[in-house]
């Protein structure tokens, strides 16, 4: 879409965007997601959380702090969203938000309208796979707000924690986590240097995100990658961000709040590490040099969760457009082709 945009000099508002973008994920991929992605992707600022409200479409920016970066650990387990698995989760989370339409004397028109305490209130009233996996989305949703507050007192080791609690919940509630994604994280709570890790997009594979001094960086990377192998026998994939150049990909940390419906999500935090704004009239904003063939790998598709909006607090990555001014039109038409 950006890069149609800009070949063509179409202004098109990033909502809208982001809106032409979402469909080829239930359409053409089969996974009944939301605008986790694209609209994270689009709405990135450096050095910035994205702060987005997925009933409003409000976006805020929230800075995560100068001494702190984030690691991606690549477990090089098959990331699969297609299966089957993520939709279910997505289907009982919609039946759970029926349910407490049905029982709580306000509105609810998704899970982010209930509480915690509300949760834990009727919890015996259904059955036990559909209690696990609401208590998910709405424990994220207020792990964000949280998260949001801390960030802005620089409690960086609370917020730390809450990336922790959230794959707990991932593991014991949504149950979409794996072994390799628990070992990673696991190690990483263990080490020196670490305020936090959680697994990136929707779990079932894909990778793990940590939150790190950046003084310790190196150790981190040695030690989370050594912890890996010893358990899988190969060491796992270690990237900071920012150490990437854009011309290739942008990766965009998302800590994401959804919400139990499509397009009716709470909030969304991403943060670009290494982005400058990104937008489909920011595109030519991206100050980075000229591409060079460098080798890339698929990576996690971003907040799958997000994307069936069933959760809160999470980190993903997602990809965005390379700097448009260094192709010519003939070059990025054949590259689009």
């Amino acid at each position: 879409g950006l890069a149609f945009a800009r070949l063509y000099g179409v202004a098109v508002g990033n909502l809208d965007m982001a809106t032409i973008g979402q469909p080829a994920e239930p359409g053409y991929a089969g996974v009944k997601c939301g605008l986790l992605d694209q609209f994270s992707s689009i709405n990135g600022r450096r050095d910035c959380l994205v702060w987005s409200d997925f009933r409003t479409y409000d976006v805020k920016t929230e800075k995560l702090g100068e001494n702190v970066c984030f690691l991606m650990c690549n477990t090089n387990a098959r990331h699969a969203l297609v299966d089957g698995a993520y939709n279910e989760r997505r289907q009982r989370c919609e039946q759970a938000a029926a349910f407490f339409a049905s029982v709580l004397d306000h509105p609810v028109s998704a899970l982010r309208d209930v509480s915690w305490a509300e949760w834990l209130e009727h919890k015996d009233e259904m059955d036990e796979i559909t209690a696990k996996r609401s208590a998910h989305p709405i424990g994220e949703d207020e792990r964000v707000l949280s998260g949001i507050g801390m960030l802005r007192n620089g409690n960086l080791e609370g917020f730390g924690r809450l990336m922790f609690e959230s794959h707990d919940s991932s593991r014991n509630y949504f149950e979409n986590s794996c072994p390799e994604l628990d070992t990673i994280v696991d190690a990483a709570q263990a080490t020196p240097g670490v305020l936090g890790a959680r697994l990136s997009g929707g779990g079932f594979g894909g990778s793990v995100v940590v939150l790190v001094d950046k003084e310790q960086v190196a150790s981190v990377e040695t030690t989370l990658r050594n912890a890996y192998a010893h358990r899988h026998g190969s060491r796992c994939d270690v990237r900071r961000h920012g150490s990437r150049r854009l011309d290739q990909m942008t990766d965009v940390v998302a800590l994401h709040r959804l919400h139990h419906r499509v397009g009716d999500r709470r909030a969304v935090l991403a943060a670009c590490d290494d982005g400058r704004e990104l937008g489909a009239e920011g595109a030519e904003g991206l100050d980075v040099e000229p591409p060079a063939p460098v080798p890339t790998e698929p990576g996690p598709p971003g907040l799958d969760l997000a994307r069936s909006g069933h959760r809160d607090v999470a980190l993903a990555v997602v990809g965005v457009a390379p700097r448009l001014e260094e192709q010519r039109p003939a070059q990025l038409a054949a590259a689009l082709a």
